[in-house]
């Protein structure tokens, strides 16, 4: 396990960042279940999340790495939504997603996310100002902020979250790789940034392959959210290399932030591909992605530990 190589002294942090992606989201569940080991020895400070990268970090903050597996390894579409929407033509999604909120009921420990040592950024995007709203461990609305975050623009309801008083949609309309979170007062008490970060991405590096012929109607929304969602994820990026070149001219005061990408090599499970044959592959895939990165891992955390690293 990748956790074995890993010794950090106590001032350092890291952190994982879940991108979003619908049922491709099984690549990276695969990835947190190889990483367990780092969870469990108290390596990593914090996790954000948006979309279905939201609803794995809870089960990740939870340490529940079985209940996740088990969640992944039976899905299957009639546990994410019903057609039903398709006769509501005021609720706001093509798709009804009560079978998804009853999967998040039976699989959320809310006593378990509340006490856990390690910090849950969940994003959802306010619908009309869309800007991003934040769930963290002790949100009494947990469940129903998890929901809005994987709300797919279209296809799935708006959410209406009645503490804050505003409907809430998908939290990758605004950012699908929510990374600022990590960057800003990762620890309470000193204000801390991470100091290495892990993106685990639901598709490949390389842009998606041409397809002959007209895509379905879902397959082209779902096409059309991936694509939105890259073009955010850049943006991050863009923003992540400045905040690194202000410290090394001496801007602004702090550690630089390293970021260790980690794709799957494959695209075969689309955004609403809920085929449980598919995700079981994808689950095993996401797993051999980390550990064949094994030494890649080890020489990330090298690059920020230097000498003080043993590994």
């Amino acid at each position: 396990m990748i956790g074995e190589i890993i010794e950090l002294k106590e001032d350092r942090r890291i952190g994982i960042c879940c991108e979003g992606g619908g049922a491709a989201g099984s690549y990276q569940a695969g990835m947190l279940i190889a990483l367990q080991e780092l969870f469990k020895d108290r390596k990593i400070k914090a996790i954000s999340g948006s979309s279905v990268g939201g609803l794995n970090a809870l089960s990740a903050v939870q340490q529940d790495f079985d209940q996740l597996e088990n969640m992944w390894r039976g899905l299957t579409r009639r546990q994410v939504f019903s057609y039903w929407g398709l006769l509501k033509p005021k609720s706001g999604g093509l798709y009804d997603t009560k079978p998804l909120k009853k999967l998040l009921e039976k699989n959320v420990n809310i006593r378990e996310i509340m006490k856990s040592p390690i910090r849950l950024f969940l994003q959802a995007t306010d619908r009309d100002r869309g800007v991003p709203i934040i769930a963290q461990n002790s949100d009494p609305e947990l469940i129903l902020m998890a929901l809005a975050s994987a709300s797919i623009l279209i296809a799935f309801p708006q959410v209406f979250v009645p503490s804050r008083g505003l409907w809430a949609v998908d939290g990758g309309v605004y950012d699908n790789s929510p990374l600022s979170w990590l960057v800003e007062q990762v620890d309470t008490r000193t204000h801390a940034s991470c100091d290495l970060i892990f993106i685990l991405h639901c598709s490949p590096e390389q842009d998606p392959e041409q397809k002959e012929g007209v895509r379905h109607r879902l397959g082209m929304v779902g096409h059309t959210v991936r694509l939105l969602y890259r073009c955010g994820q850049k943006s991050d990026e863009r923003n992540l290399k400045f905040h690194n070149f202000l410290i090394r001219v001496g801007a602004i005061e702090g550690r630089e932030i390293f970021v260790e990408h980690l794709y799957p090599e494959e695209d075969e499970v689309g955004t609403f591909d809920f085929d449980n044959k598919k995700i079981n592959l994808a689950l095993d895939h996401g797993f051999s992605v980390v550990e064949n990165m094994r030494n890649e891992i080890h020489a990330a955390v090298k690059s920020v530990y230097g000498e003080e690293y043993d590994g």
